[in-house]
């Protein structure tokens, strides 16, 4: 006999990143107080909720931090790892209009941007063996952070000390 499809074991789906859902964005913005213009810079990964028949749990990241930091986000269980590039956690039910969320981190329009000494004292700082350090380079979804594609990291294990580290974005070149 065939096994009827209710017995057919269920494999959970996962969404890839996208866009906040307008639901989640509204309240982003009108309980989170988050600047409108940061909401769509963000990404969101979204999986159905086990406890809710209508409602989906749901992360919130910076997709440009991850690219930096060389995580690829697949799906929501990408971030099980990775708790550190979760800005909000949470669920959002559509039916009943009710989103709840945990921040995990602030997430600012003031990001500090870093002046080429700046930059230069941080990667000269790096003592340790397998020491980074992640910076933005440049302000505004267009051509950089936050939360655009202007964030680095500097890891001098990808290349020999004595090396010319050239960091795009902005121009500027160390010698180390």
């Amino acid at each position: 006999m065939f096994p009827s499809k209710k017995s057919a074991k269920k494999e959970e789906k996962f969404l890839k990143p996208g866009a906040i859902p307008g639901l989640v964005q509204k309240h982003l913005v009108a309980e989170r107080k988050m600047e409108p213009d940061l909401v769509p810079l963000l990404k969101a990964v979204v999986r159905k909720s086990t406890t809710e028949e209508t409602a989906f749990n749901i992360r919130v990241f910076d997709e440009s931090e991850a690219l930096a930091k060389k995580v690829q986000v697949k799906d929501y269980t990408s971030l099980d790892e990775r708790p550190d590039l979760i800005i909000y956690e949470g669920w959002f039910d559509e039916r009943s209009k009710e989103v709840k969320l945990e921040e995990k981190k602030r997430v600012s329009s003031e990001t500090t941007i870093f002046s080429e000494a700046e930059i230069r004292q941080k990667i000269e700082a790096m003592r340790e063996p397998g020491s980074t350090v992640f910076f933005y380079m440049d302000r505004g979804g267009a051509h950089g952070g936050p939360l655009g594609m202007g964030a680095a990291v500097v890891d001098p294990s990808l290349r020999p000390p004595s090396c010319l580290l050239a960091l795009e974005g902005d121009g500027a070149s160390f010698e180390r």
